[in-house]
């Protein structure tokens, strides 16, 4: 009787843990994603690199159940940069540009699941050459 009775517990922890993990989201994932780093870009490749490093972390932590394929610098975002900057009172901007998948479980409710987005926004800036601080990102 009381093997019964321990065995019906295990059971019903062993379900409510199963019942728990069916709705959570995969985190982001950046494991194959391709960086794009022109040699002629405005920015230093280690520049350029430390700002897609904070792309890829906040991607990872919010982007739940999405796929990041693709980021990349561009050099016709100079003037776009420009205007950042402006906006946010820094001295410099970058913006980097994404491509991403979000799985039928994905997103937030903000993006449409089973679906692509691409040329996606990442807007960071900084003061003095100082460490990138990522301010916006999106379409």
């Amino acid at each position: 009787m009381k093997t019964k009775r321990v065995l019906a517990a295990v059971l019903l922890c062993l379900i409510a843990v199963l019942l728990c993990a069916c709705g959570k989201a995969q985190p982001g994932n950046t494991d194959t994603v391709e960086r794009i780093i022109p040699q002629d870009a405005k920015f230093s490749a280690e520049e350029i690199g430390a700002a897609m490093d904070l792309v890829e972390r906040k991607f990872t932590r919010d982007f739940q159940g999405c796929t990041l394929q693709k980021l990349w610098y561009d050099n016709a975002q100079a003037k776009a940069e420009a205007e950042w900057a402006q906006d946010y009172h820094t001295d410099e901007a970058i913006v980097l540009l994404s491509n991403f998948h979000v799985s039928e479980n994905g997103g937030d409710g903000s993006l449409n699941q089973n679906s692509d987005y691409t040329n996606w926004n990442w807007v960071l800036v900084r003061n003095s050459g100082g460490n990138w601080v990522l301010q916006t990102w999106g379409y």
